[in-house]
């Protein structure tokens, strides 16, 4: 998968990458890149991609003010929200979902390499 950005109610194609690259990252994120507001997820987070959601109405992912970006790596998806939101950190905060080597990574843990 390349970098990619999903916004304008784009639910279908957002929620096929989802589950064709269960391995990438997502960046959700404000339709305007707020800089404090770029949260780091895994595409099979139940808090951007649920079950429960799909056909509720249009845009429930993509919609209503929020975009999704997109990446197989964590430096991919840093690179790509660097070039969005170039003052953004570049994760305000990371989910749960995102495990435990990767936090240690992303805070430049040195005992960690990947």
């Amino acid at each position: 998968m390349a970098k990619c950005r999903f916004n304008d109610d784009e639910d279908e194609a957002y929620l096929k990458l989802c589950s064709d690259h269960l391995r990438g990252y997502v960046a959700n994120t404000t339709r305007k890149g707020t800089p404090n507001y770029v949260v780091l997820h895994k595409p099979s987070c139940k808090y951007i991609n649920s079950d429960r959601n799909r056909g509720e109405s249009p845009g429930v992912f993509t919609g209503r003010g929020y975009s999704k970006m997109c990446a197989d790596s964590l430096a991919e998806l840093t690179e790509h929200v660097r070039e969005k939101i170039p003052e953004a950190k570049p994760f305000s905060k990371e989910c749960r979902c995102v495990d435990r080597e990767r936090r240690q990574v992303l805070s430049g843990d040195p005992q960690v390499s990947m």
